[in-house]
């Protein structure tokens, strides 16, 4: 769980509203098809378990990112 810091931003909001985003773009991401296509190669895109659990790492990455400019 990201925790909020002093500057009263909400980091899980961030998070959700960052891997809703995230999500939308694996989605239209036009190599998506072929990748799901790909026999023997395993890509995270190949379900919607995978594609959520993708858009969630992308979301905590940037966070954490973000949290290092937080001067809160």
């Amino acid at each position: 769980m990201i925790e909020s810091s002093q500057s009263g931003i909400d980091w899980e909001q961030r998070r959700y509203e960052i891997a809703k985003d995230m999500l939308c773009a694996i989605y239209m991401d036009d190599g998506n098809e072929k990748r799901s296509d790909c026999l023997g190669k395993k890509f995270e895109y190949q379900s919607l378990e995978g594609s959520a659990r993708e858009a969630v790492r992308y979301a905590n990455v940037l966070i954490e990112e973000l949290k290092k400019y937080d001067n809160g």
